[in-house]
């Protein structure tokens, strides 16, 4: 049972670097895009997502910041 303890603070733990890390890069390529070195689509073509998504993952991180 401790182990399965652990092994789902660990997942918990690697999830949250992941979601740190998605914030990271949102952010970077945001500040780019205000600067106007990057395009919204080439933004979200490197990102691996459609403009809507990453339209809607700038906003969460405007809301953070």
């Amino acid at each position: 049972m401790c182990q399965a303890v652990d092994e789902m603070i660990e997942d918990g733990r690697a999830e949250g670097r992941a979601e740190g890390e998605l914030f990271g890069f949102i952010k970077a390529y945001t500040g780019l895009i205000k600067d106007g070195l990057l395009s919204v689509k080439e933004a979200a073509l490197r990102m691996h997502m459609t403009e809507e998504k990453f339209v809607e993952e700038m906003e969460k991180v405007n809301e953070k910041s």
